[in-house]
């Protein structure tokens, strides 16, 4: 192989897709994720002064990666110098059984479990101890004899899912529901353990929480409200992952992502969707020995959401989509419902050929 030709190959081998997609941002993708450090910053700085973190903004407005790609590592980085850098981490989301799933998030080798291949009965364990009274988060902690150092963050991701909850289930959800935010109340109040609980919630579910006593007082006192990214922000957002994966982008192209977000917050996932299928396609067509930017011209870069979901067929067939489309967005709608004034989705599976996007193109 020429010198040339290897060093195509070693920068192919190097380069990678750095847009997650639709998709949030995980822990270990901090060093894909730019763009919010000043907002990271002011999330250290709350969680200094209380110990009941709630992250709260628009659908799409990238709270969720906040608290995971943002906050999650930098405590893990030393961050909070008083606490220290050994942090255990539970995330969850209540979903259809808030307990249990704060259980299986507690159970987990990054939470409180011991790595000794008994996942499952430690879950149960500590099931058993989170219904037994409002303060079995609090004894899950403490029965789990960490180090002296050791702190532990409970993250909530999604939690308006309790109010559909408590709604679906009637009686027997609503007494689960409010079982499951006194959890999470007490282990904050209780300053004999380490414990921090972090919550992502959209905005317009903010009035629900007076369904519950106390939980209005203490998501006021810990409130942060996710503010849109500046345009430099979102720039930062778009270059530095580019450049992470080994690739150029265009100014151009830049520029033309910018003026097609604006200042909507909603349209941060869409973005990120459209500069994972403008990567894949550039990766298909580009010439490897021959260095270039990313695009000139985006892929989807305004199309609109429903065009996250495609038809399983041939790859990069986006033309049939039509064929589709319909269907999908009908079955999409009809899964919806007004609630307390504000659209929630339910739980329900795709038709099929509707799937979302969650990788490369089929």
């Amino acid at each position: 192989m020429s010198p040339a030709g290897a060093t195509a190959a070693a920068q192919v081998k190097e380069r990678f897709n750095p847009f997650p997609g639709l998709r949030t941002f995980e822990p270990d993708e901090d060093y894909l994720f730019f763009g919010r450090e000043k907002q990271i910053d002011e999330l250290l700085r709350r969680l200094r002064t209380t110990r009941f973190l709630s992250i709260v903004g628009t659908s799409g407005s990238g709270k969720s990666s906040l608290v995971r790609a943002g906050l999650i590592p930098s405590l893990y980085g030393g961050a909070m110098t008083r606490a220290g850098s050994s942090w255990r981490v539970a995330i969850l989301r209540p979903g259809e059984d808030p307990i249990g799933n704060l259980a299986a998030a507690l159970a987990t080798d990054e939470a409180l479990g011991v790595g000794d291949g008994e996942t499952e009965l430690t879950r149960a364990f500590y099931a058993t101890t989170l219904r037994a009274s409002n303060r079995g988060l609090v004894e899950c902690i403490r029965q789990a004899r960490l180090p002296a150092r050791d702190n532990v963050l409970v993250l909530v991701d999604q939690f308006e899912e309790v109010f559909r909850f408590k709604r679906s289930r009637r009686l027997a959800g609503r007494d689960e529901a409010i079982s499951f935010v006194k959890l999470l109340l007490e282990a904050a109040r209780e300053e004999a353990v380490p414990s921090y609980i972090a919550l992502t919630m959209r905005s317009d579910f903010i009035g629900d929480c007076m369904e519950f006593g106390d939980l209005p007082e203490t998501v006021n006192a810990g409130l942060y409200l996710v503010p849109r990214m500046t345009r430099e922000e979102l720039r930062l957002a778009i270059t530095g992952p580019v450049a992470v994966g080994g690739g150029e982008i265009s100014p151009r192209l830049v520029s033309r992502l910018l003026n097609d977000v604006g200042d909507d917050p909603d349209q941060l996932p869409i973005l990120q969707h459209a500069l994972l299928r403008t990567w894949e396609k550039w990766e298909e067509k580009h010439v490897p020995a021959e260095p270039q930017p990313v695009a000139t011209q985006p892929v989807a870069a305004a199309a609109p959401a429903s065009q996250a979901y495609y038809p399983a067929g041939k790859k990069g067939d986006v033309a049939s989509y039509s064929s589709r489309g319909p269907r999908c967005t009908h079955a999409i709608a009809s899964r919806t419902a007004l609630r307390g004034g504000a659209w929630t989705i339910r739980k329900t599976r795709f038709l099929p050929g509707c799937a979302p996007r969650r990788g490369k193109i089929p």
